[in-house]
């Protein structure tokens, strides 16, 4: 076979997985009809999105680091085609490997846009898309799930009116993981976890019993007092399990009383009843979406509403006056939305919210575990300093996400406050997100790039699997001269492009998060190219990127995106449900994070 080599696709990109090694055709100027590969444009056209292509060609298949010239295409085969692709493509947005169907649809579709018979366009919900909700594909997420070790301490907290958070012991661990993903499982470790921690919380709560149930609690007991510490008992269950309980788990709970109540005394019995309740499996899980009509009716929605919208708030289960609502069958979507914005104005919902959905999704709510040059309470009091930032620049009048992204300030646990300072630009310039991607002897370019991808833009980065040794320091080189091989060499250059260019925009501080102009005796260069949409924006400060990022449709479904994971506790979904796309075009990033959390409540299907 005459092979011919089709130079463009020597241009590296990342989303599609671009690499270096050239296609091959056997140069038959056929037409399209005769090299129909019985693919399927439209599957194609899914491929190409699901994979990004479009970020790595751009939207006309010709722009961006890697352009295809329809000349090129036109000089090979569509079998060529097909096995170029599924030879060379790797993994992208879920796709382990594009071969086989993947690969057939794929050059299908690229082969149609060549005769013009088909028509590349943004993706709908993506950057600068009209969207149709007409024939949307609702994105799955979970119906139950686990309480997560915080939800579990808050909930006993509220459940029982404690004065401090219950020890979890050893479950902490999975709080300090990243993300919003936590295991639905309750593994033996769990188990012994809950069980300690319910024993310890049903033993420290007898001392209080009396003031927080109404009932007395005689050193010899009556059949008064016994009877009701049972009706506490179960009205505790009906709060804990979320809704009320049919009469079959009302009797089980009751029984459980009366036998510890008959095998020792009464404090032992509502200790014992305390200890089944928070270990019931009605306790330990929650609902995070619609639950299926089959198994669902408009008096249990509400209280499953009620649930939902507290967890999502703030961790925790339904305020007096939530809970009322929905015990009198007046929770509607009106009430509901009323309940949303009187919990956002609190310090409760606004602190559980700064931790869980901003801390957790900017990786600052944890102290960074990989440091050996600093102890933990010096990261944990980074962390700290950074969740406060996040607390004064996201909330109220004047926050929001370009406020949080932009703010020139920094937090300070000690005082609750922000320090305005000249020489920082939002929470990524706080000292704990430094920390955290930073090494004990040096930046970390590479790692906040990659962040700044991931993170904020919902990028895919793929992972590289050989093996990498980082350039040795040279005295009179900067950390940017050392990386020079990143931009030369092509098989760099396909994914440092996408994020190196953002993490040494960040060189102007060091892994301390230290303000500093240079770097081995050079002045630092914070310039670079934000390649987006098969288009580049250059920079020269670190200021100029982020009010450009700040301002981005991209972080707009990014933020969508880490929103949905957040409130579904579930991972980043690379697509939206319709619904989902429409409202992410509409964010308003620069008012008070509490406005977008009302309108991703009304106008997606949270409560539907």
């Amino acid at each position: 076979m005459n092979k011919k080599l089709l130079t463009p696709f020597l241009l590296l990109s990342i989303f599609a997985g671009c690499t270096g090694e050239p296609i091959s055709g056997n140069g038959n100027q056929t037409s399209f009809e005769a090299r129909n590969y019985n693919g399927d444009i439209n599957k194609g056209f899914d491929y190409w999105i699901q994979a990004h292509c479009h970020e790595c060609h751009g939207t006309d298949m010709n722009q961006g680091l890697s352009p295809i010239d329809p000349r090129d295409l036109q000089k090979t085969d569509l079998d060529n085609l097909v096995s170029y692709i599924a030879e060379t493509m790797p993994k992208a947005y879920g796709i382990e490997k594009c071969d086989r169907e993947c690969a057939k649809h794929t050059a299908q579709f690229m082969m149609a846009w060549v005769d013009g018979s088909a028509k590349i366009e943004t993706p709908a919900g993506e950057v600068g898309s009209t969207l149709s909700c007409s024939s949307d594909s609702p994105v799955e997420r979970p119906e139950l799930i686990r309480l997560s070790p915080t939800e579990f301490a808050n909930s006993t907290k509220d459940l029982l009116q404690l004065d401090t958070l219950p020890d979890i012991g050893n479950l902490s661990s999975e709080e300090r993981s990243d993300g919003f993903l936590f295991s639905e499982r309750i593994t033996v470790e769990y188990s012994e976890a809950y069980s300690v921690s319910a024993s310890q919380v049903a033993a420290d709560f007898i001392a209080n019993y009396e003031n927080f149930s109404g009932c007395s609690l005689p050193v010899n007991e009556t059949a008064g007092a016994n009877t009701c510490a049972e009706s506490f008992v179960v009205q505790l269950a009906e709060r804990a399990f979320k809704i009320p309980p049919n009469s079959d788990v009302i009797q089980s709970v009751s029984a459980a009383f009366n036998d510890e109540l008959q095998a020792g005394d009464l404090a032992t019995a509502i200790a014992a009843s305390i200890e089944l309740i928070l270990q019931s499996p009605f306790f330990l899980y929650r609902p995070a979406g619609p639950i299926a009509s089959s198994v669902s009716n408009q008096r249990a929605d509400q209280y499953l509403n009620a649930s939902r919208l507290s967890y999502l708030l703030t961790g925790s289960l339904p305020d007096d006056a939530l809970w009322s609502d929905a015990k009198n069958g007046t929770l509607t979507n009106t009430s509901l939305l009323e309940h949303a914005e009187r919990i956002l104005q609190s310090d409760k919902a606004r602190d559980h919210l700064t931790r869980e959905f901003l801390g957790r999704w900017f990786k600052v709510k944890n102290a960074s575990p990989t440091r050996g040059d600093m102890d933990f309470d010096e990261l944990r009091a980074l962390s700290d300093d950074a969740l406060v930032f996040i607390r004064n620049t996201a909330w109220g009048q004047e926050g929001g996400l370009v406020n949080l992204m932009t703010r020139q300030a920094l937090g300070s646990a000690n005082t609750g406050r922000l320090t305005e300072d000249p020489d920082r630009f939002g929470i990524m310039t706080q000292p704990a997100w430094m920390v955290n991607y930073g090494l004990a002897d040096r930046t970390n370019p590479i790692m906040r790039g990659v962040f700044f991808a991931e993170n904020l833009l919902c990028r895919t980065v793929p992972a590289f699997d050989g093996d990498v040794e980082f350039p040795e320091p040279q005295k009179g080189l900067s950390l940017r001269d050392r990386l020079e091989e990143h931009r030369t060499n092509p098989v760099c250059a396909s994914c440092h492009a996408l994020f190196d260019p953002m993490g040494l925009a960040f060189e102007n501080f060091d892994q301390y998060g230290n303000m500093r102009t240079t770097d081995e005796g050079n002045i630092i260069d914070a310039s670079g190219v934000f390649l987006t949409d098969g288009e580049k924006y250059s920079f020269t400060t670190l200021p100029e990127l982020m009010n450009f990022v700040a301002n981005s449709e991209e972080l707009r479904y990014c933020t969508m995106k880490n929103w949905m994971a957040y409130a579904y506790r579930d991972e980043i979904h690379p697509q939206l449900s319709c619904e989902e796309k429409q409202l992410a075009q509409s964010l308003a990033l620069d008012s008070g994070f509490e406005k977008m959390i009302l309108n991703m409540l009304t106008q997606t299907a949270f409560f539907r």
